[in-house]
């Protein structure tokens, strides 16, 4: 209903953001999705990390700088910094060849939880939005 009815889902963003006003946001507790989802490319070159982490047997795209770079069509150096700052803070890291090397538990723990409690968030509010 909501992906073929732009009203319905200006009142879920809507909503959404009225909660964040009000509550704060999802990402509050997670610092280390909410630092990838301030950057440019940021949330892509997350999902493509959990991607990777998540099925590590799979055919997934190279987590190179060159090849991340070119799909998100920003700077290899951009790419090179949210890659290095992650290393530093022990969320994850790739082994130069385009693998992903490590990925801490506790951060893949986070992103899991915090994706669950979008979904849910979203649910309620739709299901609120129906209810009226």
């Amino acid at each position: 209903m909501f992906e073929a009815d732009p009203a319905l889902q200006n009142e879920l963003i809507y909503c959404s953001a009225a909660f964040v006003f009000k509550r704060g946001s999802l990402l509050d507790s997670h610092p280390g999705v909410n630092h990838f989802t301030t950057k440019d490319c940021g949330y892509i070159v997350l999902t493509a990390v959990i991607a990777a982490a998540l099925a590590p047997n799979a055919d997934v795209p190279s987590l190179s700088c060159r090849g991340l770079a070119r799909r998100c069509r920003v700077s290899r150096s951009h790419i090179g910094n949210l890659m290095a700052h992650a290393e530093r803070e022990r969320w994850f890291a790739t082994d130069g060849l385009g693998r992903l090397a490590w990925v801490d538990e506790r951060f893949l723990e986070s992103f899991k939880v915090w994706t669950a409690r979008q979904m849910a968030h979203h649910s309620v509010l739709a299901d609120f939005i129906l209810a009226k």
